[in-house]
């Protein structure tokens, strides 16, 4: 079986740009961002803030494929922490976007 390699090590230069992505959408929540990206089974979500568990995502392209298995993915683990679920996606040079669901942004 063959392993894919870790994006640290396979793309160095798109890690450095998630990372820091994930700084900045922590500082602009007040919140901090999740060890290892949120690959850790204690951890999960990119940044997680007071009210909100956060979802970062990036790409170069003119477009974005959001599926439901990753919305219904990132509201899974806010419900054991009691957060709402959010992701910000974020067409580089382009500018960023939140997807939330109707009735948390309509509780917000």
């Amino acid at each position: 079986m063959i392993k894919r390699l870790p994006l640290w090590l396979s793309n160095p230069e798109q890690y450095r740009q998630s990372q820091k992505q994930e700084k900045r959408i922590a500082e602009e929540f007040k919140g901090k961002t999740q060890p290892g990206s949120g690959n850790k089974w204690h951890s999960k979500g990119d940044v997680q803030s007071e009210d909100f568990l956060i979802e970062c995502k990036q790409t170069r392209h003119a477009s974005y494929t959001l599926s439901f298995k990753d919305l219904k993915k990132i509201e899974r683990f806010t419900k054991e922490k009691v957060k709402l679920p959010m992701m910000i996606i974020e067409f580089i040079g382009s500018g960023e976007y939140v997807v939330l669901r109707k009735e948390d942004f309509l509780s917000v």
